[in-house]
């Protein structure tokens, strides 16, 4: 987690932009946002909530904390009031509210648990066997009638293939959303925002080294 030291820039002299103006990562930014400074708390305090469901696989309920998070007012520059909380963090969750409801959803939703999108990591959908109620591989026949000549055992993949995809298709759209914000946020006061700095796709690699995976 990102932590900030020393005074706030708003309160020591700035003669020079570039020599306080500290490099970070997107998604420790975000960390910082929406743990350290709990950005998201401000809108609680004028009526209006947005409440993280934690990490979940289901896009509905992301898509609806997202769409909680896009109803505000930001007439004027003091967005939020009068709150104690540091300009750029102000400035990240404007940006984020931005954003379309599902962007903002998967953005609040990850940075408030500090995790990375599960996509599955290591677990590539493997082939195995339909067992039987007596855990024997369950099998199809020539004769089916008189079960004799096995022709092949059925088989299933673990984990789902279809699961794997969707996964990873949500952590697209994360990482993509963190993009788009490193774009948004180039004039914040005190930090210089970069990355994200892991890959869009990370399972590519290890398909390139396997050859060809079902899960693409």
């Amino acid at each position: 987690m990102l932590k900030i030291n020393g005074n706030s820039p708003s309160q020591t002299s700035q003669p020079n932009i570039a020599e306080y103006r500290k490099a970070v990562d997107v998604g420790e930014l975000l960390l910082w946002t929406y743990q350290d400074q709990a950005a998201d708390a401000v809108l609680r305090k004028q009526g209006v909530g947005i409440r993280p469901a934690g990490y979940r696989s289901n896009m509905v309920s992301i898509e609806r904390n997202g769409m909680l998070g896009a109803k505000i007012d930001c007439a004027g520059s003091a967005r939020f009031g009068s709150v104690d909380i540091h300009p750029d963090a102000e400035a990240v969750h404007y940006a984020v509210t931005t954003m379309t409801h599902l962007q903002i959803g998967l953005v609040i939703d990850y940075a408030k648990t500090g995790m990375v999108p599960d996509w599955y990591e290591d677990e590539e959908p493997r082939p195995v066997p339909v067992l039987r109620g007596n855990g024997k591989p369950k099998m199809e026949y020539f004769d089916p009638d008189r079960r004799s000549k096995p022709a092949y055992c059925l088989i299933e993949y673990e984990p789902e293939i279809s699961d794997v995809r969707f996964a990873r298709r949500v952590y697209v759209q994360w990482w993509d959303a963190l993009a788009l914000l490193v774009e948004k946020l180039q004039d914040l006061e005190s930090h210089e925002v970069t990355g994200p700095a892991f890959p869009r796709e990370p399972w590519l690699d290890g398909e390139r080294k396997r050859g060809s995976s079902p899960a693409k």
